[in-house]
């Protein structure tokens, strides 16, 4: 019982929430649509009430009664044909304001999750998934909802008042024809819900196949091993799995709806053989049967639009608790943060002397390996510090924690030997600056993807063309169509409908490194495999122009290629994510350990070419 009245209150918890949201976001289009509904409910009844009176006026040749009639009939049908297309308007701009107020409010909260962590949780990618299918119909399907109930409650109200007067056996009748049904829908969509919860994970993995089909970066492998039409049974087999569980359910659904409809087939014809009896025993006229019969067909049509509209809002509230875990009720609205200039008050002030990790532990999940095992390190404002190590040593998840991407499991990361808490990772981020080794490509303008660098300095042209410059790109576009202004994409058009440009991935890889370099203002500047996909000129293009910046910066760069870490101040070896060596280049080599075996392995290769 205490379960049950939990869920009612979670339901209830759910249903206000819907309504704050379409309240919220259609303001007075959701009051007059339920105005409309409300006089397009009394339209089948006046119908219906004119149609009565206008056969009994005509068998009784009573004109003035005729006349009367015939204006009912009338009014009622230019009700609903003047109304219902503005219904139609109102719904749709309904529609289009609770998705922009929605799709905001979503976007917020996911921003406003302060670490990666639940972003990797399969379970939380449902929820989104959920939350946004969820976030957008439940007001709407809210305020459907409303409109039908209200439409419909109007016109059984009608018709129930107009067949109580008539006969209150024949309105007994039609109540008992339609309330089992209500109550049957009702309970059924609460279970359709629910098992559509249940199917999601899978309904997420024939998306994945399906997306992979138009994804630039599979289709070279696709076709090239062959792999179609291996995604498409892969593809299939998922997407097979959930539509026969569907199947299943909804051949039990089956069952209960036929018998409801059958029972109510047997009370509407019970009101309609008692409407006729009395007719042939003159206890009712003609006109009134069509009454009946009108009110009757009205009254299936008004309940099965409410049925409808109750089960499908049931089942939309279902999943609607998804909305609710990704935005709470009372979440505060996330803080936009804006770069601060230098000089500017900061509850984090700039860096006065160290970055330091302290006995950090971390991992992925509770029971996946330890992927860094009470591991220290510091680095002192101003100095380059380079960290190497083969894969899977942990460096870039070193690097990610150092952002402030990630908590660590255990352990602290501190700010001037301070620990930094969770209240302030979004401030703490605004410190640094990076390139990752999975760098992003942006299907904007090739100035955009280098102002998201840093958003203060939008519209600084000098600035952009310096970092461009920096990173050795500004030659490559200032030659695009048009210029930095060229659209950087192959799936969008300009804005002037001019198609996209395309960048190789050295290239894109060097703007990326541009938008890191725009943001110059930041304490630590954090550089993952920089140089992984640049020529051999480029690489000393950017290993001089790093040079200059680790100058300027605290810096770590993480590299394969330890030719462009020689001059750091020092060289941090990570294995099975702790530090093995520290040193600079010089007292590695001499040490004659792992970086020293590390460094004479690619020189031996080098030196291999030149003799070949």
């Amino acid at each position: 019982m205490a379960g049950r009245l939990s869920d009612v209150r979670r339901r209830l918890a759910d249903v206000r929430t819907a309504a704050a949201l379409l309240i919220h976001g259609t303001r007075w289009v959701a009051g007059a649509l339920v105005l409309v509904a409300a006089v397009e409910g009394l339209a089948p009844a006046i119908s219906a009430v004119g149609l009565r009176g206008l056969l009994n006026g005509l068998i009784a040749h009573d004109r003035a009664s005729v006349g009367l009639a015939t204006a009912a009939v009338v009014v009622g049908f230019l009700l609903l044909s003047f109304l219902m297309p503005v219904t139609t308007y109102l719904t749709t701009e309904a529609d289009r304001r609770i998705e922009l107020v929605v799709s905001d409010r979503l976007f917020a909260a996911i921003n406003a999750v302060p670490t990666m962590d639940q972003l990797e949780q399969p379970a939380f990618l449902d929820r989104i998934r959920l939350a946004q299918q969820a976030g957008l119909q439940a007001p709407q399907q809210l305020a459907q909802s409303a409109v039908t109930a209200v439409r419909g409650g109007i016109t059984l109200i009608g018709f129930a008042v107009a067949l109580l007067a008539l006969d209150v056996r024949i309105a007994v009748l039609a109540v008992l024809a339609v309330g089992p049904g209500t109550l049957i829908s009702v309970r059924v969509s609460a279970r359709r819900a629910a098992a559509e919860m249940a199917l999601s994970p899978g309904r997420r993995r024939a998306f994945f196949y399906t997306m992979m089909q138009t994804d630039l970066r599979a289709a070279k492998e696709i076709r090239l091993f062959g792999l179609g039409d291996y995604l498409r049974q892969q593809m299939a087999a998922v997407l097979g799995g959930v539509v026969e569980a569907e199947r299943r359910r909804d051949r039990g659904v089956l069952g209960w709806q036929l018998a409801v409809q059958i029972a109510g087939l047997i009370f509407f014809a019970g009101a309609i053989a008692l409407a006729s009896r009395d007719v042939w025993i003159g206890r009712l006229r003609t006109g009134d049967v069509a009454l009946v019969l009108a009110a009757l067909a009205g009254i299936q049509a008004s309940v099965a639009a409410i049925n409808a509209a109750l089960g499908q809002l049931t089942s939309t509230m279902t999943v609607f608790a998804s909305y609710r875990e990704v935005v709470p009720d009372q979440a505060p609205v996330p803080v936009r943060p804006v770069p601060v200039r230098a000089g500017s008050s900061r509850r984090l002030p700039r860096l006065a002397r160290a970055v330091s990790l302290r006995d950090v532990w971390f991992r992925y999940d509770e029971t996946g390996p330890w992927v860094l095992r009470g591991l220290d390190l510091e680095l002192p404002l101003g100095t380059a510090t380079a960290l190497v190590g083969v894969n899977g040593a942990g460096k870039s998840t070193l690097a990610k924690l150092l952002c402030g991407l990630y908590r660590p499991t255990r352990g602290d990361i501190c700010w001037d030997g301070r620990p930094v808490g969770p209240d302030e990772l979004v401030e703490y981020r605004q410190h640094f600056s990076a390139v990752f080794q999975d760098f992003m490509t942006y299907d904007l303008t090739a100035r955009q993807n280098i102002e998201l660098g840093d958003l203060s300095r939008q519209g600084d042209d000098a600035a952009v063309t310096r970092a461009a410059a920096s990173a050795g790109m500004h030659e490559v576009l200032a030659g695009l169509p048009s210029g930095y202004e060229t659209m950087l994409s192959r799936v969008f058009f300009s804005a002037e409908g001019e198609r996209g440009a395309s960048l190789s991935g050295g290239q894109w890889q060097r703007l990326a490194i541009a938008r890191a370099l725009l943001r110059s203002e930041s304490d630590v500047l954090i550089l993952d495999e920089p140089s992984s996909g640049l020529d051999a000129e480029a690489e000393q293009q950017l290993i001089a122009t790093l040079r200059g910046l680790r100058r300027q910066q605290t810096s770590l760069m993480i590299s394969h290629r330890l030719n462009s870490i020689v001059d750091v101040d020092t060289i941090v070896v990570l294995a099975d994510g702790v530090v093995v060596e520290q040193g600079d280049h010089r007292q590695l080599l001499a040490a004659g350990g792992r970086y020293a075996e590390l460094f004479e392995l690619q020189a031996s290769g080098y030196r291999g070419e030149v003799a070949r």
